[in-house]
């Protein structure tokens, strides 16, 4: 009984998740379509003649929400087209209320103005449907750019929480089918643990980068053809912020562009265990099958971990994070022989604690993972795979387990802490005084992360700058200024944070801050020692 509702709780989540992606998606893609859509009517009303009309009625209609308000004008107006006279009521290419900037104001009055002269105004008239006008005819950018950043937004959550409800829900009926045939042991729930040949995560990492580039870069080409014409009308403000979608599309190509050339270069890597399931209290051991030939000058450096993956909160305010709770390291420095062409060989044996957890079949909030990482430095694009291992207790577990290491010892090689730190971008030098070693951790050590924060930031600074620019309502700048603060704190600590560790016989001297300067902490080598213990 308790697990049939364990069934029914972990399908009905994914139906929950489902459930829950459908008004993001929704939303987001509403707001996209009505973002997309004026360009393409302000691109073809671009030919409509103008002729001369006259305004019936204006009014300012007001809506008023629980922290806004929004204005949308309203208008009838005459005109006469290949001496026929019809009436029209669309007022701007853009549709709908909304309260960014003064134009739904200023129209009304302009409008109302022309109502109380009786004098003539003028239309833009679809010379293929002359009951089709138009009395402005310019786009809005500021607005275009605001409606497309929110829907980009809203629909990737929710377009993103959907797909993973579609496949979180049919891998819970086939493990619910496997859990059913095998009830004590939850290792065989998953078809690839339980054959062994557990393949790497290379070819998600690839369709998700490469859906994700497509969906970004298809909405925000249009930005492209407008960019021109904004710079034209001098709203050079408005133009640096819409070059941010392309440049974020660059990126996100250049990221693409990346997974391609490393799925070409080695396909998917297969763990092939020597035992299923790993032992706690014994062994994970087998061989990492790379479909290349590849000889890293520097070896395969093995990492098994075992994680702690949290879920806390619920709806818009949930969130997950990742704990690590044991870790191991290998070097492998030489492979063995494959038995077949174009096939690189690497051995795999990590004794594991009998006292850490065992892996998570069911999904809860409180999950843990087993994970195997394999990287290896070589020419062009770098080796990178990932495997999520089954570890459970069995009975072969033992508490005083001793691993016999010899097996993997001819293949094992010591780590050369000189190339450790070089790969960290960690310098070692003498210290300016005394004996010792100086490690100096340098400002702007981690690249990759720094560009992309950088960027990041870069847009959300453009977000709220277009936002005070647009007159949004107080309570967006506010809220997007805090966590704005926080993003741009994050990347001037990428930027300017630098430390340097002495190391004596007597113990450490820390120091650290922006640009190096920080005061000294000093840790004698006692308080290491207990510090370990």
């Amino acid at each position: 009984m308790a697990k049939d509702t364990e069934k029914k709780s972990k399908g009905g989540g994914s139906g929950c998740l489902m459930l829950f992606g459908l008004p993001f998606a929704g939303a987001g893609l509403f707001v996209l379509y009505m973002a997309l859509s004026a360009p393409l009517d302000a691109w073809r009303m671009a030919d409509w003649p103008e002729v001369d009309c006259r305004v019936l009625s204006a009014e300012l209609e007001e809506h008023r929400g629980d922290d806004s308000t929004t204005y949308e004008v309203k208008a009838r107006y005459r005109y006469t087209f290949n001496g026929r006279e019809y009436t029209a009521e669309r007022v701007s290419v853009h549709t709908g209320g909304d309260n960014i900037g003064s134009f739904q104001q200023d129209t009304y009055q302009q409008l109302a103005e022309y109502e109380r002269s009786g004098e003539p105004f003028r239309c833009y008239v679809n010379p293929s449907d002359p009951s089709e006008a138009v009395l402005f005819r310019d786009l809005r950018w500021g607005l275009v750019v605001m409606m497309f950043l929110f829907g980009m937004v809203f629909s990737s959550v929710g377009l993103g929480l959907i797909a993973f409800g579609v496949w979180g829900g049919r891998l819970a009926k086939q493990q619910s089918a496997l859990a059913a045939l095998h009830p004590d042991e939850p290792w065989l729930h998953r078809p690839d643990w339980g054959e062994g040949q557990i393949r790497s995560t290379s070819k998600m990492r690839l369709w998700f980068s490469l859906v994700f580039a497509l969906f970004w870069n298809a909405v925000s080409s249009f930005v492209w053809f407008a960019i021109p014409e904004v710079l034209e009308d001098g709203e050079w403000w408005v133009a640096a912020l819409m070059g941010l979608f392309p440049l974020v599309g660059l990126g996100l190509i250049a990221w693409a562009a990346y997974e391609v050339a490393r799925w070409r270069k080695y396909g998917t890597s297969v763990f092939q265990m020597a035992s299923v399931p790993g032992v706690l209290g014994g062994t994970l051991a087998g061989v990492i099958r790379i479909g290349r030939l590849i000889e890293p000058r520097e070896g395969f450096k093995l990492t098994l971990n075992c994680i702690r993956r949290s879920t806390t909160g619920s709806g818009k305010h949930r969130s997950t994070h990742e704990t690590v709770l044991w870790q191991d390291e290998q070097l492998i420095g030489r492979t063995l022989s494959a038995g077949e062409p174009n096939v690189t060989a690497v051995p795999v044996m990590f004794s594991v604690p009998y006292d850490q957890p065992a892996s998570t079949v069911e999904d809860t909030n409180r999950d843990i993972i087993w994970r195997l990482e394999v990287k290896a430095e070589v020419p062009g694009v770098d080796y990178y795979a990932a495997f999520e291992v089954p570890v459970f207790k069995t009975e072969d577990s033992r508490e005083d387990f001793q691993a016999d290491t010899r097996p993997i010892s001819e293949y094992a090689v010591e780590a050369d802490p000189e190339v450790e730190l070089r790969r960290l971008g960690v310098r070692r030098t003498l210290p300016p005084v005394g004996f010792g070693t100086r490690l100096v951790f340098p400002m702007g050590r981690n690249p990759g992360m720094l560009v992309g924060s950088f960027f990041f930031s870069a847009i959300w600074v453009g977000a709220i700058w277009l936002m005070l620019h647009l007159e949004a309502p107080i309570l967006f700048p506010i809220v997007f200024g805090l966590f704005g603060l926080l993003i741009v704190w994050v990347t001037l600590e990428l930027m300017l944070y630098r430390s340097t560790v002495d190391v004596d016989e007597r113990g450490l001297t820390v120091r650290g801050g922006w640009l190096g300067l920080g005061r000294n902490v000093r840790i004698e080598r006692g308080e290491i020692e207990i510090a370990i213990e």
